[in-house]
Protein backbone atom coordinates (compact mmCIF):
# COMPACT_ATOMS: atom_id res chain seq x y z
CA UNK A 1 0.00 0.00 0.00
CA UNK A 2 2.82 2.41 0.92
CA UNK A 3 4.65 1.49 -2.30
CA UNK A 4 1.55 2.42 -4.35
CA UNK A 5 1.42 5.88 -2.70
CA UNK A 6 5.09 6.51 -3.57
CA UNK A 7 4.41 5.51 -7.18
CA UNK A 8 1.48 7.95 -7.42
CA UNK A 9 3.48 10.77 -5.81
CA UNK A 10 6.42 10.01 -8.11
CA UNK A 11 4.13 10.03 -11.16
CA UNK A 12 2.58 13.36 -10.12
CA UNK A 13 6.03 14.92 -9.59
CA UNK A 14 7.26 13.59 -12.97
CA UNK A 15 4.24 15.00 -14.80
CA UNK A 16 4.57 18.40 -13.07
CA UNK A 17 8.27 18.60 -14.04
CA UNK A 18 7.48 17.73 -17.67
CA UNK A 19 4.63 20.27 -17.82
CA UNK A 20 6.73 23.04 -16.29
CA UNK A 21 9.46 22.40 -18.88
CA UNK A 22 6.89 22.74 -21.67
CA UNK A 23 5.43 26.04 -20.53
CA UNK A 24 7.20 29.33 -20.32
CA UNK A 25 6.53 33.04 -20.23
CA UNK A 26 6.97 35.14 -23.34
CA UNK A 27 10.58 36.38 -23.15
CA UNK A 28 11.97 39.61 -24.50
CA UNK A 29 13.84 39.13 -27.75
CA UNK A 30 17.45 40.18 -28.20
CA UNK A 31 18.07 43.11 -30.54
CA UNK A 32 19.55 40.82 -33.21
CA UNK A 33 16.30 38.79 -33.34
CA UNK A 34 14.27 41.78 -34.61
CA UNK A 35 15.33 41.26 -38.22
CA UNK A 36 14.66 43.14 -41.46
CA UNK A 37 11.67 41.53 -43.21
CA UNK A 38 10.14 42.61 -46.55
CA UNK A 39 6.33 42.91 -46.64
CA UNK A 40 6.03 42.22 -42.89
CA UNK A 41 3.69 45.18 -42.29
CA UNK A 42 0.43 45.01 -44.24
CA UNK A 43 -2.05 47.85 -43.96
CA UNK A 44 -5.46 47.34 -45.54
CA UNK A 45 -7.36 50.62 -45.61
CA UNK A 46 -10.65 52.13 -46.67
CA UNK A 47 -11.09 55.90 -46.97
CA UNK A 48 -14.50 57.50 -46.86
CA UNK A 49 -15.65 59.99 -49.45
CA UNK A 50 -15.79 62.68 -48.07
CA UNK A 51 -12.37 62.50 -46.39
CA UNK A 52 -10.44 65.14 -44.44
CA UNK A 53 -13.16 67.70 -45.04
CA UNK A 54 -12.34 71.41 -44.97
CA UNK A 55 -15.01 73.97 -46.01
CA UNK A 56 -17.24 71.13 -47.29
CA UNK A 57 -14.45 69.89 -49.61
CA UNK A 58 -12.69 66.49 -49.43
CA UNK A 59 -8.91 66.49 -49.36
CA UNK A 60 -6.12 63.96 -49.69
CA UNK A 61 -4.76 62.68 -46.39
CA UNK A 62 -1.11 62.03 -45.59
CA UNK A 63 -0.50 58.84 -43.59
CA UNK A 64 2.80 58.50 -41.72
CA UNK A 65 3.77 54.94 -40.87
CA UNK A 66 6.40 55.21 -38.13
CA UNK A 67 8.45 52.18 -37.08
CA UNK A 68 10.31 52.54 -33.78
CA UNK A 69 12.46 50.50 -31.42
CA UNK A 70 10.71 52.11 -28.45
CA UNK A 71 7.63 54.27 -27.95
CA UNK A 72 9.73 56.68 -25.88
CA UNK A 73 11.19 57.94 -29.16
CA UNK A 74 7.90 59.53 -30.26
CA UNK A 75 5.42 59.41 -27.38
CA UNK A 76 5.96 63.03 -26.33
CA UNK A 77 5.05 64.18 -29.86
CA UNK A 78 1.75 62.25 -29.94
CA UNK A 79 0.02 63.88 -26.98
CA UNK A 80 -0.96 67.24 -28.50
CA UNK A 81 -2.01 68.54 -31.91
CA UNK A 82 1.06 70.81 -31.95
CA UNK A 83 3.35 67.86 -31.14
CA UNK A 84 1.83 65.72 -33.91
CA UNK A 85 2.17 68.57 -36.39
CA UNK A 86 5.83 69.19 -35.51
CA UNK A 87 6.60 65.46 -35.77
CA UNK A 88 4.99 65.25 -39.22
CA UNK A 89 6.95 68.28 -40.44
CA UNK A 90 10.38 67.19 -39.22
CA UNK A 91 12.76 65.01 -41.18
CA UNK A 92 14.36 62.18 -39.20
CA UNK A 93 17.95 62.98 -38.23
CA UNK A 94 20.91 60.64 -38.64
CA UNK A 95 20.59 59.93 -34.93
CA UNK A 96 16.96 58.84 -35.48
CA UNK A 97 17.92 56.47 -38.31
CA UNK A 98 18.79 53.58 -35.98
CA UNK A 99 15.68 53.91 -33.82
CA UNK A 100 13.00 55.15 -36.20
CA UNK A 101 11.85 54.83 -39.83
CA UNK A 102 9.10 57.00 -41.29
CA UNK A 103 7.21 56.16 -44.48
CA UNK A 104 4.66 58.62 -45.90
CA UNK A 105 1.69 57.67 -48.07
CA UNK A 106 -1.13 59.71 -49.54
CA UNK A 107 -4.72 58.54 -49.19
CA UNK A 108 -7.34 59.90 -51.58
CA UNK A 109 -11.07 60.17 -50.81
CA UNK A 110 -12.92 56.92 -51.54
CA UNK A 111 -9.65 54.97 -51.85
CA UNK A 112 -9.38 51.31 -50.83
CA UNK A 113 -5.91 49.75 -50.92
CA UNK A 114 -3.27 47.61 -49.29
CA UNK A 115 0.17 48.89 -48.33
CA UNK A 116 2.96 46.32 -48.03
CA UNK A 117 5.85 47.72 -46.02
CA UNK A 118 9.23 46.29 -45.07
CA UNK A 119 9.76 45.94 -41.33
CA UNK A 120 13.15 47.45 -40.62
CA UNK A 121 15.66 45.68 -38.35
CA UNK A 122 15.15 46.35 -34.65
CA UNK A 123 11.69 47.88 -34.99
CA UNK A 124 9.15 46.71 -32.38
CA UNK A 125 6.32 49.24 -32.76
CA UNK A 126 4.34 50.68 -35.64
CA UNK A 127 2.55 53.99 -35.18
CA UNK A 128 0.06 55.29 -37.74
CA UNK A 129 -0.45 59.05 -37.88
CA UNK A 130 -3.20 60.34 -40.15
CA UNK A 131 -2.54 64.01 -40.97
CA UNK A 132 -6.10 65.30 -40.88
CA UNK A 133 -6.63 69.04 -41.13
CA UNK A 134 -7.64 68.98 -37.45
CA UNK A 135 -5.11 66.91 -35.48
CA UNK A 136 -6.88 65.41 -32.47
CA UNK A 137 -4.57 62.75 -31.00
CA UNK A 138 -7.19 60.09 -30.21
CA UNK A 139 -8.70 60.49 -33.71
CA UNK A 140 -5.47 60.60 -35.72
CA UNK A 141 -2.93 58.27 -34.02
CA UNK A 142 -2.89 54.48 -33.58
CA UNK A 143 -0.04 52.42 -32.09
CA UNK A 144 0.59 48.71 -32.69
CA UNK A 145 3.13 46.27 -31.23
CA UNK A 146 4.86 44.01 -33.73
CA UNK A 147 3.46 40.58 -32.78
CA UNK A 148 5.55 37.53 -31.96
CA UNK A 149 5.12 34.03 -33.37
CA UNK A 150 6.24 31.13 -31.26
CA UNK A 151 6.83 27.45 -31.78
CA UNK A 152 8.28 24.62 -29.74
CA UNK A 153 11.71 23.20 -30.54
CA UNK A 154 13.31 20.08 -29.11
CA UNK A 155 12.68 16.38 -28.67
CA UNK A 156 12.67 15.56 -24.95
CA UNK A 157 12.69 19.08 -23.53
CA UNK A 158 10.77 21.64 -25.51
CA UNK A 159 11.95 25.17 -25.75
CA UNK A 160 9.72 27.99 -26.97
CA UNK A 161 11.21 29.93 -29.87
CA UNK A 162 9.87 33.45 -30.41
CA UNK A 163 10.32 35.56 -33.53
CA UNK A 164 8.73 38.73 -34.94
CA UNK A 165 5.62 37.98 -36.99
CA UNK A 166 3.92 39.90 -39.77
CA UNK A 167 1.67 42.74 -38.62
CA UNK A 168 -1.67 43.01 -40.45
CA UNK A 169 -3.67 46.16 -39.81
CA UNK A 170 -7.19 47.09 -40.92
CA UNK A 171 -7.95 50.81 -40.85
CA UNK A 172 -10.94 52.92 -41.82
CA UNK A 173 -10.34 56.62 -42.47
CA UNK A 174 -13.43 58.74 -41.86
CA UNK A 175 -14.46 62.29 -42.60
CA UNK A 176 -12.47 63.88 -39.71
CA UNK A 177 -10.58 61.01 -38.08
CA UNK A 178 -9.78 57.34 -37.93
CA UNK A 179 -13.06 55.48 -37.40
CA UNK A 180 -11.58 52.05 -36.79
CA UNK A 181 -8.11 50.52 -36.63
CA UNK A 182 -7.12 47.09 -35.41
CA UNK A 183 -4.55 44.35 -35.86
CA UNK A 184 -5.83 41.08 -37.28
CA UNK A 185 -3.59 39.05 -34.92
Amino acid sequence: MLGKSFKIIGLVLFISVILSACTSHKPALNANEWVYKPDAINIHYVADNPLNVVNKQSHTLMLAVVQTTSLQNIQHFLQTPKGISSFLEKEPSEEDATTMFVHRYYITPGDRQQLRITRMAGMKFVTLIAAYNILIPDQTVRIFDVPLDNHADGILIWKRIYEPAPLDIQIHFGRQGILEAYSIR
